[in-house]
């Protein structure tokens, strides 16, 4: 139960950096395109 519980707060910190970070700073740089990023992503995801 110890292991599982570690890895939800690594994937949920991981999730918030990627939401609070890395996204509102790939959504402000006029040189990326985020669609372009997130293209095939469904597939790789299901």
């Amino acid at each position: 139960m110890a292991t599982a519980s570690a890895i939800l707060a690594l994937f949920e910190a991981h999730l918030w950096k990627e939401n609070e970070l890395l996204i509102p700073a790939l959504v402000a740089d006029p040189n990326v395109s985020l669609g372009e990023l997130l293209s095939g992503l469904h597939e790789l995801v299901g």
